[in-house]
């Protein structure tokens, strides 16, 4: 999906998982969650049944800078099949290493010939620098429900769940 990211900047992975042995793995990854609140669409449907009938369901969305249109951006297919070769052993083609690079160097070299896009693209990396940090500390914040559990069993003061 297109989104306020810049180009130099490593590519944001977000998702959810449904299924334990998933849920693990996309945590293990580093997978930021979906902040996005609002229609649903099919592809959330069909997971969230899956789900119900006992398959594991990941949904992977990778942040692509909304400056930059492309027919088929290979930067992000890369990362995207970075992520499924880990979980999966599915093979990253070369081809489509060598092709992201050269998408790259193309647009930076687009953004160096342009005024408007030198002046707008450190905002942007402040703005990834300043969001990723907020997610961090978010995720910090966050306790697991092993850690709540322990933490109502020391003070005990378990009232249930919310």
């Amino acid at each position: 999906m297109h989104d306020a990211v810049p180009h130099t900047k490593p590519m944001l992975v977000s998702g959810y998982a449904m299924g334990q042995g998933i849920e693990n793995d996309i945590k293990r990854l580093g997978i930021l969650p979906i902040e996005y609140q609002g229609p649903s669409s099919i592809v959330n449907l069909i997971a969230k049944k899956a789900a119900e009938s006992g398959i594991d369901v990941a949904v992977f969305m990778v942040s692509l800078p909304q400056y930059v249109v492309l027919e088929e951006d290979y930067q992000g297919k890369v990362k995207l099949m970075e992520i499924l070769n880990t979980l999966y052993d599915i093979p990253v083609d070369r081809a489509d290493f060598d092709k992201a690079f050269e998408q790259r160097n193309i647009i930076s070299k687009k953004i160096e010939n342009s005024p408007e896009a030198r002046m707008f693209l450190p905002q942007l990396e402040s703005a990834y620098d300043l969001r990723l940090k907020a997610m961090e500390s978010e995720l910090k914040e966050q306790l697991t429900p092993e850690m709540e559990d322990i933490l109502w069993r020391i003070t005990g003061n378990d009232i249930g769940k919310a």
